[in-house]
């Protein structure tokens, strides 16, 4: 299983996530924008091949915003099994456009969309997010807020899931959190003092596993 949360993927050839013979994949707040292809890929590739498992895709309170061709693009084999809720698709120009191949061949669009999407999820031209700004390169784009958007207490509150509870700045969600990897108007808690932040341990191969009892970032290294 992996899992994705507050990341973001822009402007990548193929695809923001490519997800293919892969079990199971769960994207939660995060933000995909401009990948892809004119004609191939997207913000998501996914397919399953003959001989390979399943894939499963979960994605909740995230935005796909204009890709270059598909929010969900396929190859061959099999399209994953898409479980979709309170997210924000954003065609490039169009709700003409291609929204998805499922399955690979075909083609559904942001009018027509396959019925995996959830009555939770909004799609089209009509749902910009309101990002503080977008430009025509990563530097340029502020996937931060203006607080005028669709995004605006419209997520599902995912905080039983480890990692959830906080956005990308660190600031708490709220039990209705923002659609996308940032809350509206959130303030970013203060730096623990280095005094009591976990310290940086080092060890050999063994263990593979640790906790940070202050809940905070801890810098791991091994030699093997």
């Amino acid at each position: 299983i992996f899992t994705y949360i507050n990341s973001i993927a822009y402007g990548n050839p193929q695809a923001g996530w490519d997800i293919y013979d892969a079990p199971k994949v769960n994207l939660y707040h995060i933000v995909a924008h401009n990948n892809g292809q004119s004609n191939f890929g997207g913000n998501i590739l996914s397919y399953s091949e003959t001989g390979f498992p399943d894939t499963y895709i979960t994605i909740k309170n995230s935005i796909l915003y204009k890709p270059r061709y598909a929010q969900f693009g396929s190859y061959t084999g099999r399209f994953p099994t898409v479980t979709s809720s309170n997210n924000i698709y954003v065609p490039a120009a169009s709700d003409t456009n291609v929204f998805s191949e499922d399955p690979f061949g075909t083609r559904q669009t942001y009018i027509s969309p396959p019925s995996w999407v959830s009555s939770t999820d909004k799609l089209g031209t009509a749902f910009d997010p309101g990002f503080v700004s977008i430009g025509t390169s990563f530097v340029a784009n502020d996937y931060h807020l203006t607080g005028t958007g669709p995004t605006i207490n419209a997520g599902s509150n995912l905080n039983s899931i480890l990692g959830v509870t906080n956005d990308r700045d660190g600031v708490l969600r709220s039990n209705t959190p923002e659609i996308g990897m940032y809350e509206f108007g959130g303030v970013s808690p203060t730096p623990l003092p280095d005094t009591i932040r976990p310290a940086i341990i080092s060890w050999d191969v063994q263990p593979r596993t640790i906790t940070a009892l202050t809940n905070r970032t801890v810098t791991i290294s091994w030699n093997v």
